[in-house]
Protein backbone atom coordinates (compact mmCIF):
# COMPACT_ATOMS: atom_id res chain seq x y z
CA UNK A 1 0.00 0.00 0.00
CA UNK A 2 2.87 2.33 0.85
CA UNK A 3 4.42 1.69 -2.57
CA UNK A 4 1.11 2.57 -4.26
CA UNK A 5 1.02 5.83 -2.34
CA UNK A 6 4.60 6.49 -3.42
CA UNK A 7 3.93 6.10 -7.14
CA UNK A 8 0.70 8.11 -6.80
CA UNK A 9 2.63 10.90 -5.10
CA UNK A 10 5.20 10.88 -7.92
CA UNK A 11 2.43 11.22 -10.50
CA UNK A 12 0.82 14.11 -8.62
CA UNK A 13 4.19 15.86 -8.53
CA UNK A 14 4.69 15.33 -12.27
CA UNK A 15 1.19 16.62 -13.04
CA UNK A 16 1.81 19.70 -10.93
CA UNK A 17 5.10 20.62 -12.59
CA UNK A 18 3.68 19.82 -16.07
CA UNK A 19 0.73 22.17 -15.57
CA UNK A 20 3.07 24.87 -14.24
CA UNK A 21 5.32 24.58 -17.29
CA UNK A 22 2.33 24.75 -19.66
CA UNK A 23 1.19 27.89 -17.86
CA UNK A 24 4.63 29.48 -18.20
CA UNK A 25 4.81 28.51 -21.88
CA UNK A 26 1.65 30.47 -22.62
CA UNK A 27 3.31 33.62 -21.25
CA UNK A 28 6.37 33.40 -23.48
CA UNK A 29 6.04 35.82 -26.37
CA UNK A 30 7.46 35.29 -29.88
CA UNK A 31 8.82 31.86 -29.04
CA UNK A 32 9.75 29.43 -31.85
CA UNK A 33 7.59 26.47 -32.81
CA UNK A 34 9.45 24.31 -30.30
CA UNK A 35 7.40 26.04 -27.59
CA UNK A 36 4.16 24.71 -29.11
CA UNK A 37 5.64 21.23 -29.49
CA UNK A 38 6.66 21.18 -25.84
CA UNK A 39 3.22 22.48 -24.80
CA UNK A 40 1.47 19.78 -26.84
CA UNK A 41 3.71 16.96 -25.60
CA UNK A 42 3.27 17.92 -21.93
CA UNK A 43 -0.51 18.28 -22.35
CA UNK A 44 -0.70 14.77 -23.83
CA UNK A 45 1.53 13.40 -21.09
CA UNK A 46 -0.68 14.95 -18.40
CA UNK A 47 -3.76 13.17 -19.76
CA UNK A 48 -2.15 9.73 -19.50
CA UNK A 49 -0.53 10.47 -16.14
CA UNK A 50 -3.90 11.51 -14.73
CA UNK A 51 -5.48 8.27 -15.98
CA UNK A 52 -2.72 6.11 -14.44
CA UNK A 53 -3.08 8.04 -11.17
CA UNK A 54 -6.80 7.27 -11.05
CA UNK A 55 -6.14 3.61 -11.81
CA UNK A 56 -3.70 3.38 -8.89
CA UNK A 57 -6.41 4.78 -6.62
CA UNK A 58 -8.95 2.13 -7.61
CA UNK A 59 -6.67 -0.91 -8.08
CA UNK A 60 -6.92 -3.73 -5.54
CA UNK A 61 -3.96 -4.20 -3.21
CA UNK A 62 -3.19 -7.62 -4.74
CA UNK A 63 -3.52 -6.41 -8.35
CA UNK A 64 -0.34 -7.55 -10.21
CA UNK A 65 -0.59 -4.40 -12.36
CA UNK A 66 -0.10 -2.28 -9.25
CA UNK A 67 3.11 -4.14 -8.44
CA UNK A 68 4.41 -3.76 -11.99
CA UNK A 69 3.58 -0.06 -12.17
CA UNK A 70 5.94 0.54 -9.22
CA UNK A 71 8.78 -0.01 -11.69
CA UNK A 72 7.84 3.31 -13.26
CA UNK A 73 9.25 5.08 -10.20
CA UNK A 74 12.71 5.18 -11.83
CA UNK A 75 11.58 6.74 -15.13
CA UNK A 76 9.28 9.07 -13.18
CA UNK A 77 12.21 10.28 -11.07
CA UNK A 78 14.20 11.00 -14.23
CA UNK A 79 11.23 12.78 -15.79
CA UNK A 80 10.71 14.81 -12.62
CA UNK A 81 14.33 16.02 -12.73
CA UNK A 82 14.00 16.96 -16.40
CA UNK A 83 10.72 18.85 -15.95
CA UNK A 84 11.97 20.72 -12.90
CA UNK A 85 14.99 21.83 -14.92
CA UNK A 86 12.67 23.14 -17.67
CA UNK A 87 10.47 24.83 -15.08
CA UNK A 88 13.46 26.57 -13.48
CA UNK A 89 14.50 28.08 -16.81
CA UNK A 90 10.97 29.33 -17.48
CA UNK A 91 10.31 30.81 -14.05
CA UNK A 92 10.10 34.62 -13.86
CA UNK A 93 13.20 36.31 -12.48
CA UNK A 94 11.14 37.70 -9.59
CA UNK A 95 7.57 37.82 -8.33
CA UNK A 96 7.15 41.46 -9.36
CA UNK A 97 6.02 42.99 -12.68
CA UNK A 98 9.62 43.33 -13.90
CA UNK A 99 10.21 39.62 -13.45
CA UNK A 100 7.03 38.88 -15.35
CA UNK A 101 8.18 41.16 -18.16
CA UNK A 102 11.58 39.47 -18.39
CA UNK A 103 9.95 36.08 -18.52
CA UNK A 104 7.67 37.17 -21.35
CA UNK A 105 10.59 38.48 -23.39
CA UNK A 106 13.02 35.56 -23.10
CA UNK A 107 12.98 32.09 -24.61
CA UNK A 108 15.88 30.38 -22.87
CA UNK A 109 16.13 27.16 -24.87
CA UNK A 110 17.98 26.18 -27.99
CA UNK A 111 16.25 24.10 -30.63
CA UNK A 112 18.55 21.18 -29.86
CA UNK A 113 17.85 21.24 -26.11
CA UNK A 114 14.09 21.24 -26.67
CA UNK A 115 14.34 18.38 -29.15
CA UNK A 116 16.38 16.35 -26.66
CA UNK A 117 13.85 17.05 -23.90
CA UNK A 118 10.98 16.05 -26.20
CA UNK A 119 12.69 12.74 -26.99
CA UNK A 120 13.09 11.92 -23.30
CA UNK A 121 9.50 12.90 -22.52
CA UNK A 122 8.26 10.80 -25.46
CA UNK A 123 10.15 7.71 -24.28
CA UNK A 124 8.63 7.87 -20.82
CA UNK A 125 5.19 8.80 -22.18
CA UNK A 126 5.25 5.59 -24.23
CA UNK A 127 5.53 3.62 -20.97
CA UNK A 128 2.69 5.60 -19.39
CA UNK A 129 0.50 4.88 -22.43
CA UNK A 130 1.08 1.16 -21.93
CA UNK A 131 0.33 1.50 -18.20
CA UNK A 132 -3.06 3.01 -19.08
CA UNK A 133 -4.07 -0.34 -20.58
CA UNK A 134 -4.09 -1.83 -17.06
CA UNK A 135 -2.26 -4.90 -18.42
CA UNK A 136 0.63 -5.78 -16.11
CA UNK A 137 2.15 -8.23 -18.61
CA UNK A 138 2.24 -5.63 -21.41
CA UNK A 139 3.70 -3.04 -19.06
CA UNK A 140 6.35 -5.46 -17.84
CA UNK A 141 7.39 -6.23 -21.43
CA UNK A 142 7.55 -2.54 -22.28
CA UNK A 143 9.69 -1.81 -19.24
CA UNK A 144 12.04 -4.65 -20.11
CA UNK A 145 12.43 -3.50 -23.71
CA UNK A 146 12.70 0.24 -23.14
CA UNK A 147 16.12 1.80 -22.69
CA UNK A 148 15.60 5.15 -20.96
CA UNK A 149 18.25 7.74 -21.87
CA UNK A 150 18.72 10.59 -19.38
CA UNK A 151 21.61 12.83 -18.52
CA UNK A 152 21.36 12.44 -14.74
CA UNK A 153 23.92 11.23 -12.18
CA UNK A 154 25.79 8.05 -13.05
CA UNK A 155 24.86 6.33 -9.81
CA UNK A 156 21.18 6.73 -10.69
CA UNK A 157 21.60 4.55 -13.78
CA UNK A 158 24.46 2.31 -12.69
CA UNK A 159 22.72 -0.88 -13.79
CA UNK A 160 22.15 0.41 -17.31
CA UNK A 161 25.72 1.74 -17.48
CA UNK A 162 27.11 -1.67 -16.58
CA UNK A 163 24.97 -3.33 -19.23
CA UNK A 164 26.11 -0.80 -21.83
CA UNK A 165 29.76 -1.43 -21.01
CA UNK A 166 29.26 -5.20 -21.14
CA UNK A 167 27.77 -5.28 -24.60
CA UNK A 168 27.76 -2.18 -26.82
CA UNK A 169 26.30 -4.02 -29.78
CA UNK A 170 23.34 -5.14 -27.67
CA UNK A 171 22.65 -1.49 -26.80
CA UNK A 172 22.46 -0.62 -30.48
CA UNK A 173 19.92 -3.35 -31.07
CA UNK A 174 17.89 -2.28 -28.06
CA UNK A 175 17.80 1.34 -29.23
CA UNK A 176 16.32 0.19 -32.54
CA UNK A 177 13.78 -1.89 -30.65
CA UNK A 178 12.90 1.10 -28.48
CA UNK A 179 12.26 3.28 -31.54
CA UNK A 180 10.11 0.59 -33.13
CA UNK A 181 8.27 0.07 -29.87
CA UNK A 182 7.49 3.78 -29.45
CA UNK A 183 6.24 4.03 -33.04
CA UNK A 184 4.09 0.96 -32.56
CA UNK A 185 2.57 2.42 -29.38
CA UNK A 186 1.71 5.68 -31.14
CA UNK A 187 0.23 3.75 -34.05
CA UNK A 188 -1.95 1.67 -31.74
CA UNK A 189 -3.56 4.57 -29.87
CA UNK A 190 -7.01 3.44 -30.99
CA UNK A 191 -6.38 -0.02 -29.52
CA UNK A 192 -5.29 1.55 -26.23
CA UNK A 193 -8.48 3.59 -26.16
CA UNK A 194 -10.49 0.42 -26.79
CA UNK A 195 -8.85 -1.18 -23.76
CA UNK A 196 -9.44 1.97 -21.73
CA UNK A 197 -13.17 1.71 -22.39
CA UNK A 198 -13.18 -1.45 -20.31
CA UNK A 199 -11.92 0.43 -17.29
CA UNK A 200 -14.26 2.05 -14.85
CA UNK A 201 -12.06 5.12 -14.82
CA UNK A 202 -12.47 5.64 -18.56
CA UNK A 203 -16.23 5.29 -18.19
CA UNK A 204 -16.09 7.94 -15.48
CA UNK A 205 -14.13 10.24 -17.79
CA UNK A 206 -16.75 9.80 -20.51
CA UNK A 207 -19.48 10.70 -18.04
CA UNK A 208 -17.56 13.81 -16.95
CA UNK A 209 -17.20 14.96 -20.54
CA UNK A 210 -20.91 14.35 -21.19
CA UNK A 211 -21.93 16.22 -18.05
CA UNK A 212 -19.69 19.17 -18.91
CA UNK A 213 -21.26 19.74 -22.33
CA UNK A 214 -24.93 20.31 -21.48
CA UNK A 215 -27.52 19.31 -18.89
CA UNK A 216 -30.19 18.52 -21.50
CA UNK A 217 -31.07 14.90 -22.23
CA UNK A 218 -32.90 14.43 -25.50
CA UNK A 219 -32.45 10.66 -25.30
CA UNK A 220 -34.75 10.53 -22.26
CA UNK A 221 -37.27 12.71 -24.12
CA UNK A 222 -37.21 10.30 -27.03
CA UNK A 223 -37.73 7.32 -24.71
CA UNK A 224 -40.64 9.08 -23.01
CA UNK A 225 -42.34 9.91 -26.31
CA UNK A 226 -41.76 6.39 -27.59
CA UNK A 227 -43.54 4.96 -24.56
CA UNK A 228 -46.66 6.94 -25.53
CA UNK A 229 -47.33 4.74 -28.57
CA UNK A 230 -50.90 3.55 -28.57
CA UNK A 231 -50.47 0.68 -31.03
CA UNK A 232 -47.46 -1.53 -31.63
CA UNK A 233 -47.30 -0.79 -35.37
CA UNK A 234 -47.62 2.99 -35.03
CA UNK A 235 -45.58 4.65 -37.78
CA UNK A 236 -45.15 1.43 -39.77
CA UNK A 237 -46.58 2.90 -42.98
CA UNK A 238 -44.20 5.85 -42.79
CA UNK A 239 -41.16 3.63 -42.16
CA UNK A 240 -42.11 1.53 -45.19
CA UNK A 241 -42.74 4.52 -47.46
CA UNK A 242 -40.46 4.94 -50.46
CA UNK A 243 -39.32 8.52 -49.64
CA UNK A 244 -38.20 7.46 -46.16
CA UNK A 245 -36.43 4.31 -47.35
CA UNK A 246 -34.56 6.32 -49.99
CA UNK A 247 -33.56 8.87 -47.36
CA UNK A 248 -32.18 6.10 -45.12
CA UNK A 249 -30.14 4.38 -47.84
CA UNK A 250 -28.87 7.69 -49.26
CA UNK A 251 -30.51 7.43 -52.70
CA UNK A 252 -33.00 10.28 -52.15
CA UNK A 253 -32.65 13.38 -54.32
CA UNK A 254 -32.38 15.58 -51.23
CA UNK A 255 -30.58 14.81 -47.99
CA UNK A 256 -33.43 16.56 -46.13
CA UNK A 257 -36.77 14.83 -45.59
CA UNK A 258 -39.50 17.21 -44.43
CA UNK A 259 -42.92 16.16 -43.15
CA UNK A 260 -45.17 18.93 -41.80
CA UNK A 261 -48.25 18.37 -39.67
CA UNK A 262 -50.75 20.21 -37.52
CA UNK A 263 -50.21 20.45 -33.74
CA UNK A 264 -51.24 17.32 -31.85
CA UNK A 265 -51.19 14.87 -34.77
CA UNK A 266 -48.24 12.92 -33.32
CA UNK A 267 -45.16 14.33 -35.08
CA UNK A 268 -43.02 14.03 -31.94
CA UNK A 269 -44.02 10.41 -31.40
CA UNK A 270 -43.27 9.68 -35.06
CA UNK A 271 -39.86 11.32 -34.69
CA UNK A 272 -39.17 9.05 -31.70
CA UNK A 273 -40.19 6.02 -33.74
CA UNK A 274 -37.84 7.07 -36.55
CA UNK A 275 -34.91 7.39 -34.14
CA UNK A 276 -35.67 4.00 -32.61
CA UNK A 277 -35.87 2.45 -36.08
CA UNK A 278 -32.54 3.94 -37.20
CA UNK A 279 -30.83 2.67 -34.06
CA UNK A 280 -32.26 -0.83 -34.62
CA UNK A 281 -30.76 -1.21 -38.11
CA UNK A 282 -27.96 -3.81 -38.44
CA UNK A 283 -24.48 -2.38 -37.90
CA UNK A 284 -22.41 -2.20 -41.08
CA UNK A 285 -18.74 -2.50 -40.09
CA UNK A 286 -17.65 -0.85 -43.35
CA UNK A 287 -20.12 2.04 -43.07
CA UNK A 288 -19.82 4.12 -39.90
CA UNK A 289 -23.16 5.73 -39.08
CA UNK A 290 -23.95 8.44 -36.53
CA UNK A 291 -27.53 9.12 -35.37
CA UNK A 292 -28.33 12.45 -33.71
CA UNK A 293 -31.65 13.92 -32.59
CA UNK A 294 -33.09 17.14 -31.20
CA UNK A 295 -36.57 17.76 -29.80
CA UNK A 296 -37.33 21.49 -30.07
CA UNK A 297 -39.91 21.48 -27.29
CA UNK A 298 -41.28 24.94 -26.54
CA UNK A 299 -40.63 24.29 -22.83
CA UNK A 300 -36.95 23.44 -23.34
CA UNK A 301 -34.64 26.44 -23.15
CA UNK A 302 -31.70 24.28 -24.26
CA UNK A 303 -33.46 23.45 -27.55
CA UNK A 304 -33.83 27.16 -28.34
CA UNK A 305 -30.11 28.00 -28.39
CA UNK A 306 -27.97 26.85 -31.27
CA UNK A 307 -24.86 26.51 -29.08
CA UNK A 308 -26.75 24.22 -26.67
CA UNK A 309 -28.06 22.16 -29.58
CA UNK A 310 -24.53 21.64 -30.94
CA UNK A 311 -23.26 20.77 -27.46
CA UNK A 312 -25.99 18.14 -27.19
CA UNK A 313 -25.00 16.74 -30.60
CA UNK A 314 -21.45 16.37 -29.27
CA UNK A 315 -22.80 14.85 -26.06
CA UNK A 316 -24.75 12.23 -28.04
CA UNK A 317 -21.65 11.46 -30.12
CA UNK A 318 -19.51 10.88 -27.02
CA UNK A 319 -22.24 8.82 -25.33
CA UNK A 320 -22.72 6.52 -28.33
CA UNK A 321 -19.25 6.40 -29.90
CA UNK A 322 -16.89 7.14 -27.01
CA UNK A 323 -14.07 9.69 -26.71
CA UNK A 324 -11.93 10.44 -29.73
CA UNK A 325 -8.44 11.87 -29.32
CA UNK A 326 -9.64 15.29 -30.50
CA UNK A 327 -12.52 15.43 -27.99
CA UNK A 328 -10.30 14.15 -25.18
CA UNK A 329 -7.70 16.85 -25.88
CA UNK A 330 -10.37 19.55 -26.22
CA UNK A 331 -12.00 18.59 -22.91
CA UNK A 332 -8.63 18.46 -21.17
CA UNK A 333 -7.76 21.94 -22.46
CA UNK A 334 -11.06 23.43 -21.25
CA UNK A 335 -10.64 21.70 -17.89
CA UNK A 336 -7.08 22.94 -17.49
CA UNK A 337 -7.95 26.53 -18.49
CA UNK A 338 -11.21 26.58 -16.52
CA UNK A 339 -13.15 27.76 -19.59
CA UNK A 340 -16.38 26.79 -21.34
CA UNK A 341 -16.24 25.74 -25.01
CA UNK A 342 -17.13 28.56 -27.40
CA UNK A 343 -19.66 28.27 -30.22
CA UNK A 344 -16.89 28.29 -32.84
CA UNK A 345 -14.89 25.64 -30.96
CA UNK A 346 -17.90 23.32 -30.71
CA UNK A 347 -18.81 23.89 -34.38
CA UNK A 348 -15.27 23.13 -35.55
CA UNK A 349 -14.92 20.05 -33.34
CA UNK A 350 -18.33 18.66 -34.29
CA UNK A 351 -17.63 19.15 -38.01
CA UNK A 352 -14.30 17.41 -37.63
CA UNK A 353 -15.88 14.46 -35.80
CA UNK A 354 -18.70 14.09 -38.34
CA UNK A 355 -16.18 13.76 -41.17
CA UNK A 356 -15.09 10.42 -39.70
CA UNK A 357 -18.54 8.91 -40.39
CA UNK A 358 -19.84 7.62 -43.71
CA UNK A 359 -23.39 8.61 -42.85
CA UNK A 360 -24.86 11.05 -40.31
CA UNK A 361 -28.62 10.93 -39.68
CA UNK A 362 -30.11 13.92 -37.84
CA UNK A 363 -33.75 13.88 -36.70
CA UNK A 364 -35.16 17.33 -35.79
CA UNK A 365 -38.59 17.47 -34.19
CA UNK A 366 -40.76 20.61 -34.01
CA UNK A 367 -38.32 22.78 -35.94
CA UNK A 368 -40.98 25.50 -36.06
CA UNK A 369 -40.55 25.97 -32.28
CA UNK A 370 -36.84 26.75 -32.61
CA UNK A 371 -36.19 30.48 -32.36
CA UNK A 372 -33.32 30.74 -34.87
CA UNK A 373 -34.40 28.24 -37.48
CA UNK A 374 -31.96 29.46 -40.12
CA UNK A 375 -29.00 29.06 -37.78
CA UNK A 376 -29.99 25.48 -36.98
CA UNK A 377 -30.56 24.40 -40.59
CA UNK A 378 -27.16 25.73 -41.59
Amino acid sequence: MAEALGIASSIVSLLDVSHTIVKYLKDVKDAPKERDELDRELSNLAIYLDTVHRLTQTAAADDPWLETVQRLSGPFAQLDELLKSVKTKLEPASDGPLGKMKQRLLWKFSKESVEEALKKIERIKSLVMVAVQHDHAALSRALNKTLVIVDTKVDGISDNTKRIKDDVSLVGKNVVKVSDHVMRIDGELSQIRSNMEKDQDYAGMVMRVIASLTDSNFKSIQAEKLSQQVVGDTGRLFLQSEPFRQWVDGTAVSSCLWFPGDPGVGKTILASIIIDYLRSLPVDQEKKTLILSIFCDFQSRAAKRIDKVLCDFLKQLVRDKGLSSAILMFYSQCLRDGTQPSFNDITKLLSQEMESFNQVCVVLDALDEFIKKKALTK
